[in-house]
């Protein structure tokens, strides 16, 4: 079978004739899962990728792996009948399937015939035989391979060593093979006899570990630079806004980080493209600026000082300041070198919902980013450009300024289409409906309601009231009025309905049945599109724009348009009797003719969405503008993915001759790539403006994947791919802790405390792993700058120390404030100084006082977030945070009560009157037990630790019994580590994405009979709440649901998800990339109709199951749209947690 493992049509080709040692597919009678080189714990440790990640390092060009059994190894009978048209490293490893049947001249000749035939087929390519790995069969091939002049690679001393083979698999046959060091082994040594013959397909790229990464950069002989006292930067005397930014903001760095001064002056030529950093009267040498591509510079780095020189267009001078800064300011010492650099695409763009500007234009500017597409918020009532109006306006004025600074253009997304909040916040009736012709109601004394909620109703679409039989029209105000309920977004099944009222002297009477003619909309979370024929509509997105326009003045606008998820589907639509194609065009022509008004330069980007070529037969596409750019987006990563982007480029690009700009997500790493080799195959033609960075939530893991895409966005080849899987792989590896993307971001510190404080301590491992995975990254530098110093968070592996330092910091302030310790005192002290140097003189007043009165700062004061006191009890769990359902305050004196009897271990008290509290705790609410007490002094701050103990109720008696406690309280639930077993497993104590106890118990329990996997929740509904229900077998996570998720194979992105909702319905989902035949579910529902509480019990047959029971992981998550989110084990502080499944437990 042929295993094309990643593929792109620019890449080169490795291909690899060999037996179970390259690839083996999964053979469940041996206990192999997998789909790569047997025994190796992932297709990134077997030999033939690591093979590839050595050429692609080598040679700076990317390859395709090919993977190919030839027919009959056990007679060496012939090669493979599949094999690639051409190769340009080819590889034959074969032999220890050879069962010995063959007179030796026989096997001479036949061996030697596969590689003659190899030759023949691919003559320039290099080629190297592998000898056995444990079979006696060496000499002879090793005489073949002599014979033909193809160079052998003997394996043979790595087979005969039992630390080199696997011993971690059930069966004998896979541990026979090559564990991840002997794979290694196999690589090192299939090196050896490969390197020398690459001749001119490339050498290794050096890499500075900048981002982006330089297009080339070359050592130098002689002296480093060394940053010194009296030094200076010179500028032209016209410089730029962004550049007077940046240069005094790199001296001020170099003061901080260290301790030298720098400065700055404007005194060069104005209209020189030129920076020098050096002593008064230094002598520098500028080299040439590059002529290709966008924003080009040379940095000349030597002893005597730094030449930066820019070519005569674009920004190269500020982006040659954004490569000198990152590679000085951390240590302030330079090799001699030579960059020579420019960016491939002339726009580098992020798309952002919103941001705090000072950070992250800081961070885009680093990255060398100048576009950033701003959402702003999704909802029209603080969205910037909807409602341009007091803190909204003066919001986007600030961002539009930072990121002017920064050398950042800004392009506001002014949402239409499918997205319209802004146009349904402010008139919930433009929205596109449903259209109900002949609802039959019975009237009667009371106001009757209609039959479907969120009714919308504007003078181009009235509600009708007919006779029974249609043909009497009825009168509103004379016949009948409308009692108006509740229409908006986001269109809930529940809010109050409309209603009709029979009036006195009209013609309707109690008793009549009448046919309603109305329109409404469905209950709409997400998307909210607006409808083209209602002229309300346009007359607030022409007043928007116009603001937007005038107030803003951008060179860019977007228009969204991607999801458009009805259209023509109420009467205002359908009575124009116009096609979906002719409503979309006439939307479309309507917003480009009205911006071209307000300014004929505005350049128009919209998402691609309704032009594809599988959307109304891509009819759209043809009837709007040519100069609107399109903007293509697919998210995922794996085969289909490429085709996608490959199908839409072609259609785009190729048929219809449109520009575009591709949209990249930050969700896998891996769509990154394939944006960037299929645009390649379009390199050189104007209309491909590249691709974008996107994301569509706030989380750590979203920002850290922005530096890889940003290098790429920069060079389509730099760095490496094998540079680039050192980093992608310490990137991953960190994510797995809970450590991405930057510590100037306050979701990641919020991330690393909610761990902290619920006991999580992973500090040896963090270090570990940095330890074991660092030289790979550190070894693909220039000589001379491969330092952990450069301080800045897109500085991937310095990053990933100074997590790691903060993660430190962290566990150590919850210590200090538990009790004191000098020794862990002087290193949270020390670390401090070295992370947050700016800080030092605080630093160095906290050492004295803490000398004095053994406490330190307050976390907040020092992270920005709360770090919580060490609890009495830590081990074998965490914990969370968790609020009664009911407080009741008396004098002296506060009852708390929980939903239900749950193991309580402390409680926390702030902005609480001095004085002494005692806290005592019941089952039953009426015998009570002392827990402990604290004494609150002027801070307002104390707190009680116990032993976990079984309470529903819990009582708080203060000193003070004239007054009622007034103080806030947090109460702490101990939550035992999750524990996996595929016989019998009872979820309970569900958390909320922000690590704090469900306020509405589930529970879930999970076991294997002989034949099937039972899995019930029991779940607690909320007195009073109507579920929410109704959504399409495609939407069921909507509803009021239960989830259940199985990742069948340890170490697979791939996973199962089955959703039940409140009424029953159940779906089963591959997700992630998971292959297979669906398995079938049987679902049964048990209702209370008194307390509204149900039960849903799951049944899949094992047999349609994938993987070993013993090595599954698991979930399982409760929704209550609009209240609660839980899930039984803890997600992660990240958008779509819900494709990660590291987090599930189990393995």
């Amino acid at each position: 079978m042929l295993s094309i493992l990643m593929q792109s049509s620019t890449a080169k080709t490795l291909f690899i004739v060999g037996n179970s040692l390259s690839r083996h597919a999964p053979a469940e009678n041996l206990g192999w899962h997998f789909d790569h080189g047997m025994a190796a714990s992932s297709p990134e440790n077997d030999y033939a990728h690591l093979l590839k990640g050595k050429l692609e390092m080598a040679t700076g060009k990317s390859f395709n792996l090919i993977i190919e059994r030839p027919e009959g190894e056990h007679s060496l009978i012939g090669l493979p009948k599949a094999m690639p048209e051409k190769a340009d490293v080819v590889i034959l490893q074969i032999g220890d399937n050879y069962k010995n049947q063959l007179e030796p001249a026989e096997a001479l000749r036949r061996y030697r015939a596969l590689l003659s035939s190899l030759k023949k087929s691919y003559p320039s390519a290099a080629m190297v035989a592998v000898g056995p790995w444990k079979c006696s069969y060496n000499d002879m091939m090793r005489s073949c391979a002599a014979a033909e002049g193809v160079a052998f690679a003997d394996i043979l001393q790595f087979g005969k060593d039992p630390a080199m083979s696997a011993d971690g698999f059930p069966n004998w046959a896979v541990n026979w093979h090559p564990g991840d060091r002997g794979m290694a082994a196999i690589a090192d040594k299939v090196w050896e006899q490969l390197a020398p013959q690459l001749g001119g397909m490339g050498h290794a790229a050096l890499h500075t570990g900048v981002v982006p990464e330089v297009q080339k950069v070359e050592s130098l002989t002689g002296d480093p630079f060394i940053l010194g006292r009296g030094m200076g930067f010179h500028a032209p005397g016209d410089a730029s806004e962004p550049l007077r930014h940046l240069l005094p903001l790199i001296a001020d760095e170099c003061e901080v980080h260290l301790g030298i001064s720098v400065a700055v002056e404007y005194d060069l030529p104005a209209g020189s493209r030129k920076i020098t950093l050096a002593a008064t009267g230094a002598e520098v040498r500028f080299l040439d600026a590059p002529e290709q591509g966008y924003d080009a510079y040379a940095l000349h780095v030597h002893a005597e000082g730094i030449a930066l020189s820019a070519a005569g267009q674009g920004d190269g001078l500020y982006y040659g300041l954004q490569t000198l800064r990152q590679i000085l300011v951390g240590t302030g010492k330079i090799p001699p070198l030579a960059i020579r650099d420019w960016a491939n695409q002339r726009w580098r763009i992020a798309y952002l919902g919103r941001a705090e500007p000072e950070w992250i234009c800081a961070k885009l500017s680093r990255m060398k980013i100048n576009m950033a597409i701003v959402e702003s918020y999704w909802n029209g009532h603080q969205n910037w450009w909807f409602r341009p109006v007091g803190e909204n306006r003066a919001m986007a004025e600030k961002f539009i300024a930072t990121a002017r600074k920064n050398n950042i253009e800004v392009a506001p997304l002014v949402q239409g289409g499918g997205w319209a909040y802004g146009v349904a916040d402010r008139d919930p009736h433009c929205c596109e409906g449903v259209w109900v012709r002949d609802a039959k109601v019975k009237l009667g004394h009371e106001p009757v309601p209609f039959p479907n909620p969120n009714v919308i109703v504007t003078p181009a679409m009235p509600i009708l009231v007919l006779s029974e039989d249609g043909k009497t029209c009825y009168k509103e105000g004379v016949d009948y009025e409308i009692v108006r309920g509740v229409t908006r977004r986001l269109f809930k099944e529940d809010h109050a309905p409309w209603k009709l009222r029979v009036l006195p002297d009209g013609k309707l009477k109690a008793g009549m049945t009448v046919s309603l003619d109305y329109n409404y909309v469905p209950y709409s979370p997400h998307q909210s599109p607006y409808c083209p024929s209602e002229p309300r509509t346009y007359e607030i997105l022409a007043e928007v724009l116009k603001n937007v326009v005038e107030i803003y003045r951008p060179r860019f606008i977007h228009i969204g348009h991607d999801e458009v998820i009805r259209r023509n589907s109420d009467r205002r639509c359908i009575e124009r009797n116009k096609s979906r194609v002719e409503l979309a065009a006439e939307d479309l022509k309507w917003w480009h003719s009205t911006i071209k008004k307000l300014d004929p330069e505005i350049t128009i980007m919209m998402w691609d969405d309704t032009m594809r070529h599988n959307v109304d037969n891509g009819e759209l596409l043809d009837k709007i503008p040519q100069d609107i750019i399109i903007c293509p987006w697919v998210y995922h990563q794996g085969k289909m993915a490429q085709a996608r982007i490959a199908e839409r480029l072609d259609w785009f690009l190729g048929q219809n001759r449109r520009i575009i700009i591709g949209t990249a997500s930050g969700y896998f790493l891996g769509n990154t790539l394939l944006w960037r080799d299929e645009l390649e195959r379009y390199s050189g033609d104007p209309k491909n403006l590249g691709f974008m960075f996107s994301h569509w939530g706030e989380s750590p893991a979203l920002w850290g994947t922005l530096p890889f895409t940003a290098n790429y966005m920069w060079s389509s080849t730099r760095p490496s791919t094998e540079h680039y899987a050192a980093l992608n792989l310490i990137e991953s590896g960190m994510g797995k802790f809970g450590l991405r993307g930057a510590l100037e971001f306050s979701i990641q510190r919020q991330g690393m405390a909610k761990k902290i404080n619920a006991g999580e301590n992973r500090l040896g491992e963090i270090r570990a792993f940095l330890r074991t995975h660092e030289p790979s990254v550190l070894g693909g530098l220039v000589k001379g700058i491969e330092t952990l110093d450069n301080p800045f968070p897109e500085a991937l592996l310095a990053q990933s120390h100074r997590l790691a330092d903060y993660y430190e910091a962290m566990l150590l302030a919850r210590k200090l404030q538990s009790k004191p310790e000098p020794q862990a005192a002087e290193r949270y002290f020390a670390l401090l100084e070295k992370l947050e140097p700016t800080r030092k003189a605080e630093w160095k007043e906290a050492r004295k006082k803490y000398a004095s009165d053994k406490k330190i700062p307050s976390s907040e004061t020092v992270f920005g977030v709360e770090i919580l006191p060490e609890p009495a009890l830590d081990e074998g769990g965490m914990h969370l945070r968790i609020a009664p359902v009911s407080v009741k305050d008396e004098l002296g004196l506060r009852r708390c009560e929980f939903s239900d009897a749950i193991p309580l271990a402390g409680m926390r008290m702030e902005a609480a009157a001095p004085g002494m509290y005692t806290l005592a705790g019941s089952v039953d609410g009426e015998k009570f037990k002392k827990l402990g007490e604290t004494t609150i002094g002027a801070d307002g701050k104390g707190h009680v630790t116990f032993p976990p103990e079984m309470l529903r109720y819990v009582q708080i008696a203060s000193t003070e019994p004239n007054a009622k406690i007034s103080a806030e309280t947090h109460f702490s639930l101990f939550k035992a580590s999750p524990r996996y077993s595929k016989s019998l497993l009872q979820a309970d104590c569900f958390l909320t994405p922000e690590w704090t106890a469900a306020t509405w118990p589930t529970r879930a329990t999970m076991q294997c009979t002989a034949d099937t996997l039972e899995i019930a929740f029991e779940v607690t509904e909320k007195p009073g709440r109507k579920p929410v229900t109704g959504n399409t077998a495609e939407a069921l996570h909507e509803d009021d649901c239960v989830q259940f998720f199985l990742r069948e194979k340890p170490g697979s992105s791939g996973f199962l998800q089955v959703i039940v909702n409140c009424e029953g319905q159940t779906q089963v989902k591959a997700m992630n990339g998971r292959t297979g035949k669906l398995p079938s579910c049987k679902t049964t529902l048990k209702k209370s109709t008194a307390s509204g509480d149900w039960r849903i019990e799951m049944s899949l047959p094992l047999a349609e199951l994938q993987g070993d029971p013993e090595q599954w992981a698991v979930n399982f998550t409760r929704n209550m749209p609009g209240v609660e989110l839980s899930s039984y084990a803890a997600l992660p502080a990240t958008a779509f947690w819900f494709l990660q499944p590291e987090h599930f437990v189990g393995n």
